[in-house]
């Protein structure tokens, strides 16, 4: 039996619906805070200087096992990182054609609320000292 252009579409998997709970069964076992690794961040490794987003992967692993004041000493935006992508996920996974219906600047507003928040926080941290690098 062929499929239909329309079937085809509908039977086709994003890669990210898929990526998502991997990457955060991945995160939950393998623990980046204890176990080191390989780093991840390239503006450090070219600067010395975490970048904004330093941090989340280890926020997160401490996050998906039960330490959320350890995630929040490590990325105090981790709630908000989190809950972006559980809901770009679900839109993915259950909702495409409500992100297909979006007015035109929802995504770039959102992309750049968060250069604003995270760059401001990353200042904050970075003037006080208490960026966990």
């Amino acid at each position: 039996m062929a499929l239909t252009p329309a079937t085809r579409a509908r039977a086709r998997v994003d890669p990210f619906v898929i990526a998502l709970p991997a990457a955060a069964l991945a995160v939950a076992v393998w623990d980046p805070a204890r176990n080191g690794g390989p780093p991840l961040c390239p503006f450090r490794g070219l600067t010395g200087v975490p970048c904004p987003g330093c941090g989340l992967t280890r926020a997160a692993g401490a996050l998906l096992r039960g330490r959320v004041t350890d995630a929040l000493h490590v990325h105090p935006l981790i709630p908000l990182a989190v809950a972006q992508l559980l809901v770009v996920w679900l839109l993915l996974t259950f909702g495409r054609d409500r992100l297909q219906r979006l007015p035109g600047w929802v995504v770039p507003a959102v992309v750049s609320a968060n250069v604003v928040v995270f760059c401001g926080v990353w200042i904050a941290r970075l003037a006080t000292g208490s960026l966990d690098a």
